[in-house]
């Protein structure tokens, strides 16, 4: 697909665990759920999944869910390379097929796997978003961190859904 435009300040990105088991599903939609109005109030109607199991997809559903009430919100996947869901379970192949299927633009960050390609995918997330809705624990050593640090570093706003799961 060819680049949309759109502006860093109407953006915003979704960056969070694979493991989202110590949250129910349920409540973890309404948070993001509630996190998109909150945004979409504000003037975002790009948002940025990078695709992968957990958060991001369940993310990325909850913004086609959106699209029902608000028909100007865009969904923009960032894939690392192809390949992504080549490791993926059964249903969580189903699911990225679904969300891939209803993308209004994919953006492809690697035309093959390589070792920073997660990392590139991450830094090119922060680099078009004004905001960063994360999930995320403040304990992982992982791919989540490194987005949530890059995002600190360069100035972008962050909402953290974890600091509403822990009240």
């Amino acid at each position: 697909m060819s680049l949309m435009e759109f502006t860093k300040n109407e953006t915003v990105a979704f960056t969070g665990h694979r493991n989202t088991r110590f949250v129910s599903e349920t409540f973890l939609r309404k948070l993001i759920a509630a996190a998109i109005e909150t945004s979409y109030n504000a003037g975002k109607k790009f948002f940025l999944t990078g695709m992968a199991m957990g958060f991001d997809m369940i993310a990325a559903e909850e913004v086609l869910n959106a699209q029902k009430k608000h028909p100007d919100i865009r969904l923009i996947g960032a894939v690392p390379f192809p390949g992504q869901m080549d490791n993926f379970n059964v249903a969580w192949k189903r699911r990225y097929q679904r969300i891939k299927a209803k993308l209004n633009e994919e953006h492809v960050i690697s035309p093959a796997y390589h070792k920073r390609c997660y990392q590139e995918r991450n830094v090119w997330m922060v680099s078009h978003c004004s905001l960063l809705i994360a999930l995320y624990d403040g304990r992982n050593i992982s791919g989540t961190q490194y987005t949530v640090n890059r995002a600190k570093k360069v100035g972008v706003q962050m909402v953290n859904i974890y600091d509403y799961i822990r009240k």
